[in-house]
Order: structure tokens, then C-alpha cells, then sequence
């Protein structure tokens, strides 16, 4: 039945077959329908009369109509069917979805569509390449609905979890995904910032081209791995387990070299500076030579976990993070303590990192903060406030003005050093954000996630500015402005749209 969404009135009975779904075109003209046997049926609204019929899946059918009218979307058992109205052929499958797809929406301008299904992933695909273009993950069931908000920059899902999620649909500012089995525990960059390392609890350490795709897998480790690291001449990368192995690996050949560290496990470990000896930290903290692969020294100090270790830039002095909150700086060449303080109470302190002049550190903590320390006076500068759960671990920008935290909120955050603000929140993973780092051309922050993903983000908020302001037809609105914190910051001019 067709009605007048004025009066209510019934203005045309079509005769069809026992039906699942009906669409009608954005000018009235045409009706679509499909039937429980899996057939497609055009109709002229006017006639009342069969114009096209396709038998097309055995599975229910979903069908719509992109705004402008040019395509229908219809859902099958081999995926989304996208199609021409003139022909009614097939311009695209879309084949990544294809289960019980429950939920399909074209944006206002017609150039995306959503879909949504029982994987409980949202995807927004380009119709005109019928390529995936972001794929959304939180929900925990299937999804009921997807839905673009009219200027399409935001996107709303419903699913049978109970919840309903708006996501925002910026492509120029979504970061490149790397997946993984396993939590991804560390992220590494090469010194030319063009490959990523990653290690994760799935035993394998792996490398990933930033600008295309995975390059290689490392595998050797057998229990969950907790650290990963570029030696300073990019040949190389160390990697750690949580049953104190450390490889390590040759990137061109694939080969490895192996030793176990004294104690039950290792949850760091790092290059020195200098690349000849590389430090380990976990239930010892030991320093090993790298040609030789043999124990240089160890630093007797906290024997309470430990759970992160840095060395200053010039090589002379390391700091370690403990579980019981302890923090304590060594001199690397006598093994002598230099300093133990507790800078968090008694909270764990998850991350420690000097900044690259080696005037400063930064430490992580449980108590959901980060604090700037002044090295050679012990004194606190400030702190960063702002996390709603542990702060796993921070990293400074190149430059040396910006640190990103990444938290058990999900989140990662960048931060002015000299004024403590909040200038960035780098929302997308769905668990606690294990590592982070700044690629060392400054250009991208990578982060590690407990959600299985590694995540590449520019690092330049006005690159990103840029970017999105060549694809924006206005400037941002002020509640784009609020999430992306954007207030001292110059947007898009009128020359840009």
C-alpha cells in the first residue's frame, strides 16, 4: 500500500507477493519490493504494473533508495547489491557484510552507504567504488539501525545490546588500522617513520608499512609479549615476553637471536640510545650486550614488579616504573642509584619517559594521571588531568612540546608540556590504549590498543585542519569545535569552501 503522508489516505494497492521489504524512490515514481523467496520486483507506481522482477537470494531481502534516486541497496545472502535504476544491473557487490544484514543507509549526498549486521560492525562503504571506507566497532550484538545525520558528518547505529552510538564521519581524520589476535601490547616506529612494529598477546611481533599494508610476522615468542623496540639503526627490533624471553630479529632476513633474563618475567625492554646494549625490565632490571647477547649489569633496587623503563637521551642515566609506585634513576655505567621517590603515592606507576633534551621525565599511573618532573631538581612541573582511568603510558613529541598519554578509557590524549592543556583527543578504541608513540619525523602518533588494533593518526592537528577543510563545504560547527578542541586554533577560511 502507498499513502499520502498528508491526508493518510491509501492512493495505490499493488498486488505483490508476500513481502519482507518496500522501498519508494525519492520521486514516487517507483516501488520496490521483496519477497520471502528472495525476489526483487520493480513496480511503476502509477500503472500499478510489474516493470522488472529478479530472482536474487534465497535470504531475506533489504532494500532503499539513495537519495539523489541513481542506485538501490539491496541485502542478500552473498551481500549488498548495489544497482542502477536505469538498468537495474549491478554496479558493485559489496561482500565484506553478508550475514543477516539488518541495517542499511545511504548518506544525504548519496556517495556513502552504511550497513550493519549481525558481526556487530558498522561500515560506511563509497558507492561509487563500492569500497569499504571506516569500519565502526562497540557494539556488542548485532546492529538494528544506521542512520547519517542530513549534513553527513555524523553517523547513528542502534543495536539489540541496548545501546545507540554516534559516530562521527570525518575521513580525512580517521586513522589507519592494523589488526591483530591478541591485545596489542607495544607500538614502535623505524627511525624514517615509514614502518610501524607492533607486539601483541597473540605470541607475534609484526611490521607494518604506515602507507599501505602488514610487511612481515615475527614468530618465535610462545607466551604474550610485552614490549617491542627499533634499535636506533633500523636493522633491528627487540622483543620481549611476559616469560622473560628476549629476540632479536634481523627485518631483512628474518633471523633471530635468543636469551632468557634472570627472573619469572620481562614486561619492557628498550635499545640504549647508542644501540650496543639493550635494557630489560620486568622482575629485574638488567642491561645486556647486544652483540654478545651477556648480562652487562644488573641494577639492584625494587624488587616489587616493574613495569616500564626509559633511558635519558644521552645514555647515562635509566628510569624505572613500578608496581608499588616507586620510581627509581640509575647511573647505567656504575649501576648506582641516583635517586627513589614515590610520585604517585602509593598509586602504580605504568609508564616513565625522559624528554628528548633529557631536562625532564614523565610518569604514568594508576591514579589516572600523568606528571612532568624536573630531572635534575626531583621537583613536580605539573600534571595532566584529565583520564578517567590508568594511564598506561605517555611518550613525548620530537620537538619536545607535545606528550600523548594513552589510558584504560579508551583514549589517547595530547598535551601542551608547557601548559598542561589538553590539545587533542584521539578517540577509536574500544579498550584500554596500551601504548602510544610519536613517529620521529613528528608527523604520527601510533597507539596499541587492548581491542586487538594499532592505530596511526596524524600528529599535526592543523594538517588534519587542512585536510578536512578541503573536503568540508563550511567551516566546523562549534560542537566540532568542542570535540576536537579546536578553540585557539584557525579553521577553514572561506577560501577553502
Amino acid at each position: 500500500l502507498v499513502w499520502d503522508a498528508q491526508t493518510f489516505e491509501e492512493i495505490h494497492r499493488i498486488s505483490a507477493a508476500r513481502g519482507i521489504w518496500a522501498a519508494l524512490s525519492p520521486d514516487n515514481r517507483t516501488l520496490v519490493t521483496s519477497s520471502v523467496t528472495g525476489k526483487m520486483t520493480i513496480w511503476d507506481v502509477d500503472t500499478e504494473a510489474s516493470v522488472y522482477e529478479e530472482s536474487i537470494s534465497t535470504s531475506s531481502l533489504m532494500v532503499t533508495f539513495s537519495p539523489d534516486g541513481d542506485y538501490i541497496a539491496i541485502s542478500g545472502g552473498n551481500g549488498v547489491s548495489l544497482r542502477d535504476t536505469t538498468t537495474w544491473r549491478e554496479v558493485h557487490l559489496l561482500e565484506e557484510q553478508v550475514a543477516n544484514l539488518d541495517a542499511m543507509a545511504f548518506s544525504s549526498d548519496s556517495q556513502y552507504l552504511a550497513t550493519g549486521g549481525n558481526d556487530e560492525v558498522i561500515r560506511v562503504w563509497d558507492v561509487q567504488t563500492g569500497e569499504v571506507l571506516y569500519r565502526y566497532t562497540g557494539h556488542r550484538e548485532f546492529a538494528w539501525s544506521v542512520a547519517f545525520s542530513p549534513d553527513g558528518h555524523s553517523l547513528l547505529s542502534t543495536s539489540h545490546d541496548g545501546t545507540a552510538r554516534l559516530w562521527d564521519v570525518h575521513p580525512t581524520i580517521e586513522p589507519r588500522i592494523f589488526c591483530c589476535s591478541g591485545q596489542v601490547s607495544a607500538v614502535s616506529f623505524s627511525p624514517d617513520s615509514r614502518t610501524l612494529a607492533t607486539s601483541s598477546y597473540d605470541a607475534v611481533a609484526r611490521l607494518w608499512d604506515v602507507q599501505t599494508a602488514r610487511l612481515d610476522d615475527f614468530n618465535g615468542h610462545t607466551a604474550n609479549m610485552g614490549a617491542v623496540d627499533f634499535s636506533p639503526d633500523g636493522q633491528s627490533i627487540l622483543t620481549v615476553s611476559l616469560d622473560a624471553e628476549v629476540i632479536l630479529w634481523d627485518i631483512q632476513t628474518g633471523s633471530s637471536r635468543n636469551f632468557f633474563g634472570s627472573g619469572d618475567k620481562i614486561e619492557d625492554g628498550i635499545f640504549s640510545p647508542d644501540g650496543r646494549t639493550i635494557l630489560t625490565a620486568g622482575s629485574a632490571v638488567q642491561l645486556w650486550d647486544v652483540e654478545t647477547l651477556t648480562l652487562v649489569r644488573q641494577y639492584a633496587g625494587d624488587t616489587e614488579d616493574i613495569h616500564g623503563a626509559a633511558f635519558s637521551p644521552d645514555g647515562q642515566t635509566i628510569a624505572t616504573a613500578s608496581a608499588n609506585g616507586v620510581v627509581e634513576l640509575w647511573d647505567v655505567g656504575s649501576g648506582a642509584e641516583i635517586y627513589q621517590f614515590s610520585p604517585h603515592a602509593r598509586a602504580s606507576v605504568y609508564g616513565i619517559i625522559f624528554s628528548p633534551d633529557g631536562r625532564y621525565f614523565v610518569t604514568t599511573s594508576s591514579d589516572g594521571t600523568a606528571k612532568l618532573w624536573d630531572v635534575q631538581t626531583k621537583a613536580e612541573i605539573r600534571q595532566f588531568v584529565g583520564h578517567t582511568g590508568v594511564v598506561a603510558q605517555a611518550a613525548f613529541s620530537p620537538d619536545g612540546q607535545y606528550i600523548v598519554t594513552g589510558s584504560a578509557d579508551g583514549s589517547a590524549r595530547v598535551w601542551n608540556v608547557e601548559t598542561g592543556q589538553e590539545v587533542r583527543r584521539l578517540i577509536g578504541h574500544d579498550d584500554m590504549v596500551m601504548s602510544v608513540t610519536f613517529s620521529p619525523d613528528g608527523h604520527f602518533i601510533a597507539t596499541g590498543g587492548a581491542d586487538g588494533t594499532a592505530r596511526v593518526w596524524s600528529a599535526s592537528l592543523e594538517d588534519v585542519t587542512a585536510m578536512t577543510c578541503e573536503n568540508l563545504p563550511r567551516d566546523f560547527s562549534a560542537q566540532e569545535r568542542e570535540i576536537y578542541l579546536l578553540d585557539d586554533l584557525q579553521t577553514c577560511s572561506q577560501d577553502s569552501y
